[in-house]
């Protein structure tokens, strides 16, 4: 049998002369506290016998900083999640043998009724999907939604946009809707379309003026990159209105509340809820059958279904968490994140600096920040790049480059160094 089990051990580090004092400290101090393997800048994966280091640190015992490295605060990679799967062992086991067959047109759940093989895991996966919902209290109207599923919330997206264009007509120009700052993949989504089954007339607007029934509108809740909850500026009077809620969860919004506008489909994702952004699983809930079929058929003709391996996967967590692992589980994430909040707001919230604003939320994935003087407003992103921190520039969220998302979920090595460097920017 195949056992993914993922384990860490580190040892004290050897640290490049060339880095800074502070940066040192912080490193040795996290160092120190590890055990043998990776010098605690890196995961241990014993299915390659190899560790994986964290930014900026090489080396095949991750040993080794490169001190001229500008740190990773740019995508939302949620290795302080590992963190807490590391300290929690649960075994996911699976033979070779496992499903080695196609699993053809079961990727959606019709209310009670399954498309496709009965044999399938979908029926198990609605089960303890619906269970960790219904504890959690993040959907409305449970007991009338369908699950599909897809590889992460990304083909998801595309599968919404592909439904509510064939509801509608595939040649009906359409337009695709994100109130500034979105998520960048909104664009991109539509713009570059479903591999072979773009649909024609579809591209990206600003335009809050056009006739609703020709707008398919994207709300990230809460928003990515400002934590913040909103609701739709076309009223959800839109032919479709899609909640990408990837966020909305007690460990990343403690005081959640539920949007007020009714969705076409409502989004989540393994990645943001436990942090498995490697298994590539997310799963959709609407109340209309057909549209949840048409999303299933964009999923099958583009990948066949879903990846037997990262159903098992995804079942295991859910089946880990409703079995009184969540309140565990949303502590931890929860403790960790106040703790880094509490770190940005102490370097933004400084009475003696008035060069950067703080904008976010306190609470979720990321800071949203903003350059204040004219000549660092020109290219926020490169003021922070020269600091030794690569962010996230504004304009890829339709913002403008005065504004950067930074990353909060890193491990705590790395979180740590960009602590330490953006204090350092801050107080130049």
């Amino acid at each position: 049998k195949l056992q993914f089990l993922y384990l860490i051990a580190a040892s004290p580090a050897i640290l490049h002369q060339r880095m800074n004092s502070a940066t040192a400290l912080l490193l040795s101090a996290a160092a120190a506290a590890s055990s043998p393997d990776c010098s605690g800048n890196g995961f241990y994966y014993a299915d390659v016998g190899e560790c994986s280091c964290f930014s900026c640190f090489e080396g095949p015992a991750c040993d080794s900083f490169n001190a001229t490295c500008a740190v990773d605060a740019l995508g939302g990679n949620p290795l302080l999640f590992e963190e807490f799967w590391r300290a929690h062992r649960y075994p996911v086991q699976e033979s070779l043998a496992y499903r080695v067959s196609y699993d053809f047109d079961v990727t959606a759940v019709h209310g009670r009724e399954l498309r496709g093989g009965q044999a399938s895991l979908m029926p198990a996966l609605n089960r303890t999907i619906s269970k960790l919902h219904r504890a959690v209290g993040n959907v409305a109207d449970l007991e009338k939604k369908n699950l599909v599923i897809g590889a992460g919330c990304t083909q998801l997206i595309d599968a919404a946009i592909y439904a509510c264009k064939k509801q509608r007509g595939l040649d009906r120009p359409m337009y695709v809707y994100a109130q500034a700052p979105y998520y960048s993949g909104y664009p991109s989504s539509s713009v570059l379309g479903m591999d072979g089954m773009r649909p024609n007339g579809l591209s990206f607007t600003q335009r809050t003026d056009l006739p609703p029934e020709d707008v398919i509108e994207f709300v990230t809740y809460p928003n990515n990159p400002t934590n913040t909850a909103r609701e739709p500026v076309y009223g959800g009077r839109a032919a479709c209105t899609v909640y990408d809620s990837v966020y909305l969860w007690p460990s990343l919004w403690p005081a959640f509340t539920l949007p007020k506008t009714k969705p076409t489909v409502q989004l989540f994702s393994l990645s943001k809820m436990s942090g498995h952004a490697g298994t590539r699983f997310g799963w959709g809930l609407t109340e209309d059958a057909e549209f949840a079929g048409m999303m299933a058929e964009s999923i099958e003709r583009q990948t066949i279904g879903l990846s037997v391996d990262a159903q098992l996967k995804a079942y295991s967590v859910f089946e880990y968490l409703n079995r009184d692992g969540a309140q565990e589980f949303n502590g931890w994430i929860q403790r960790h994140l106040v703790k880094r909040w509490g770190v940005i707001d102490s370097i933004f919230d400084a009475a003696s600096q008035t060069r950067f604003t703080q904008l976010a939320d306190r609470h979720g994935f990321y800071a949203w920040v903003r350059c204040e003087r004219p000549e660092d407003a020109m290219d926020c992103s490169a003021v922070f790049k020269r600091a030794g921190v690569a962010v996230e520039a504004g304009t890829k969220f339709g913002s403008t480059p005065a504004e950067v998302r930074l990353e909060m979920v890193q491990s705590d090595v790395v979180f740590d160094i960009i602590a330490q460097r953006v204090r350092s920017l801050v107080g130049a």
